[in-house]
C-alpha cells in the first residue's frame, strides 16, 4: 500500500498595529487530499486567475469562500507569532518561527513534504539555509520547495495567516474563530 503524502503549505504576514510593533505571523497548513485536486477545488472556487491575498481580497464573500473550503476539507493550520518584532529583525524572527514552531509541527504532523512561499532570492536563500540545517541536526528527510505566490495551495495559508492577523490586530475575529471554533488552528507565541 502507498504511503499518505502530507503536504504542508507555508507562508507569512507581518501586520504591524498602531504602536508601530510587528505581528510575525508563520502559518503552515496541511493538505491530506490529492494537491492536483485541491488546487483544483480552490481555483474552481474562488473562479480568479490572480493569486488570492488575504490582505488585498478583503470582500466577506471571498474571505469566507476560503474559510469554508478550509472547513470542509478539514485543513490543519500550526501557526507561529513572533511579537513583537523590531522591523530589523524580521528574519531572525522568521527563522526561529520556522525551526521552533512550523517544522516541529508538520514533522509531529505527518508531513511527507512542505512549500514555502517565495519571497526574493536572498531571502529564499536564508530560509533553505536555515531549513537545511534544522532537518540535518535531526536527521530528518523531508522534500520541500519553494514556489511563487500563482500557486493556488499556498493561498490556503495565505488565508490562515490572514486571520490570524485580523485577530492579533483586533480588525475581527469572525474568521479565527470559525477555525479555532473546528479546532484546525494552533497558535504558539514567541518573544
Amino acid at each position: 500500500m502507498p504511503s499518505r503524502t502530507v503536504l504542508a503549505v507555508i507562508d507569512e504576514s507581518t501586520p504591524t498595529d498602531s504602536g508601530g510593533h510587528v505581528h510575525y505571523i508563520l502559518t503552515a497548513s496541511l493538505i491530506v487530499a490529492e494537491p492536483s485536486a485541491m488546487r483544483e477545488h480552490l481555483t474552481t472556487l474562488l473562479d480568479r486567475q490572480r493569486p488570492f491575498h488575504w490582505s488585498t481580497d478583503r470582500g466577506p464573500v471571498v474571505r469566507q469562500k476560503m474559510i469554508q473550503f478550509l472547513l470542509d476539507h478539514d485543513v490543519r493550520s500550526h501557526v507561529g507569532v513572533h511579537f513583537p518584532t523590531h522591523v530589523r529583525e524580521q528574519e531572525r524572527a522568521r527563522g526561529r518561527l520556522l525551526t521552533e514552531v512550523v517544522l516541529p509541527a508538520i514533522l509531529d504532523a505527518g508531513a511527507t513534504e512542505f512549500w514555502i512561499e517565495s519571497r526574493a532570492h536572498d531571502q529564499d536563500s536564508a530560509d533553505k539555509l536555515v531549513v537545511r540545517n534544522w532537518l540535518r541536526e535531526r536527521r530528518v528527510r523531508l522534500s520541500y520547495a519553494w514556489y511563487p505566490k500563482a500557486e493556488p495551495l499556498l493561498w490556503i495559508a495565505d488565508a490562515v495567516a490572514g486571520a490570524v492577523a485580523d485577530q492579533r490586530l483586533e480588525r475581527g475575529t469572525r474568521w479565527f474563530d470559525q477555525l479555532h471554533d473546528a479546532d484546525l488552528l494552533t497558535v504558539r507565541q514567541l518573544r
